[in-house]
């Protein structure tokens, strides 16, 4: 007899989509099996259901799960999950996920290494400057051309910069200048002039973020970089996971906001 367990393998393979186990190996490892063995719970085999979990495995294949959602393998959340369809477990990983790495920014980061340039204008003798309100480390018009300076030495550091808006975290351009480690946003033109960004329409709070790690970072992000898009749930579970494996003492953070105005 067994545990009816829907989805299984999609179960399966949402925990190492999410980043929470390398590989379908490695939770058969955890669960003391081997990997065909606990396939054969999804698949099901000649006199087995499919989706069915032995019973007498499982009290530890429910720990494998509340260890990948932060619970106690009694809690009751763990049961509801394993017992509803797959939708649900991507749901909660999407958002832990989220939340993982916001918390990381939220008690590591440095918040004031950042200083902002704004684009040299010689037709105006006077130039208004936006106060920033008290949620915002520096405010901008919509369409403003600046720039974000990251006053750290970080040459010996696998960097990674992003942008929170619209509920996502997107990826920006940089520059580590060599002489001094500093991080240039969005960095410099191929003259060596300085770039500049703008922000054209996303109007309120947006934060600015520097991932700094001794480990190699997901190769992902460089993907996303390339083709300019904003990261999915997987890819930032795959940086979350990487941070997380790495000790403070080799990593760091960075953060900054800004407020942009419609003028």
């Amino acid at each position: 007899m067994g545990v009816n367990v829907p989805g299984l393998r999609q179960k399966f393979k949402l925990l190492v989509t999410y980043g929470v186990y390398n590989s379908i190996d490695e939770i058969a490892d955890k669960l003391g099996k081997r990997p065909k063995t606990i396939l054969s719970w999804a698949d099901g085999t000649p006199s087995v259901d499919p989706d069915s979990v032995p019973n007498r495995s499982f009290q530890a294949f429910a720990r494998i799960f509340a260890d990948a959602i932060g619970v106690d393998a009694d809690d009751p959340k763990v049961s509801d999950l394993l017992l509803a369809p797959p939708s649900w477990l991507e749901a909660e990983l999407r958002q832990r996920s989220g939340i993982s790495f916001r918390k990381l920014l939220e008690d590591e980061a440095e918040k004031s290494a950042f200083e902002m340039e704004r684009y040299p204008t010689e037709s105006m003798m006077i130039r208004t400057v936006l106060i920033p309100p008290p949620s915002a480390d520096h405010r901008a018009w919509l369409g403003e051309f600046f720039r974000l300076v990251l006053k750290r030495d970080l040459r010996r550091y696998n960097v990674f910069a992003l942008q929170y808006t619209n509920a996502q975290w997107g990826p920006v351009p940089f520059t580590l200048k060599p002489e001094t480690g500093n991080l240039h946003l969005p960095g410099f033109q191929p003259d060596r002039k300085h770039a500049y960004m703008q922000e054209l329409s996303d109007e309120g709070l947006s934060l600015f973020a520097v991932v700094a790690c001794r480990q190699e970072l997901p190769e992902v992000l460089q993907i996303h970089a390339a083709e300019e898009t904003a990261l999915d749930t997987s890819s930032l579970s795959a940086l979350v996971d990487v941070l997380h494996k790495s000790t403070r003492a080799d990593r760091r953070f960075f953060t900054v906001s800004v407020h942009f105005d419609r003028g």
